[in-house]
């Protein structure tokens, strides 16, 4: 792989097309964070003595939406990567994790998260599917029970829970 020269990347950087890309990025995910803080209160943010099932996707969102702040008006970086076909999966991987929350507040938790963790292993891990089903329903069933049982912290069942 070549390397390029600062001059190169300051060209790259400086073109119309990229400048409207380099502010359409951090205002796209910065809409993403504020939709997660917004769907993740109102599932209830609870408290820091007992937090509810939306604390960290909404703390998750504040700090997507100050990464996206900071991008949009400090950029000063300089070495982008090259943009290819491969590229799309960042996008299918926001456009799941955006679809995450209303996911779960229609289905619930568990088949929620096992789907999301099955997916995600299988198609940005490149895990065969059996190991990306077993992986997804273990792992769910574990922060399952790790959250809503022993510690307390109610989780969204969907329309199967009481």
């Amino acid at each position: 792989m070549s390397e390029r020269s600062e001059e190169e990347y300051l060209s790259i950087r400086d073109s119309p097309t990229n400048r409207l890309v380099l502010r359409l990025v951090p205002a796209f995910l910065a809409i993403i964070g504020a939709v997660q803080l917004i769907l993740s209160m109102r599932i209830g943010l609870g408290e820091l003595r007992q937090p509810g099932p939306g604390l960290w996707p909404a703390v998750t969102g504040v700090a997507l939406l100050a990464a996206a702040l900071f991008g949009f008006f400090l950029d000063g970086v300089t070495d982008y990567e090259k943009w290819s076909k491969r590229s799309l999966l960042i996008v299918a991987g926001i456009a799941m994790m955006g679809l995450y929350i209303p996911v779960m507040l229609s289905v619930g938790f568990l088949v929620s998260s096992a789907m999301l963790t099955t997916l995600w292993l299988r198609f940005f891990s490149r895990e065969r599917w059996i190991v990306s089903l077993l992986l997804g329903v273990v792992g769910a069933g574990l922060i399952y029970v790790i959250f809503d049982l022993l510690l307390g912290v109610p989780l969204p069942s969907g329309p199967w829970g009481a």
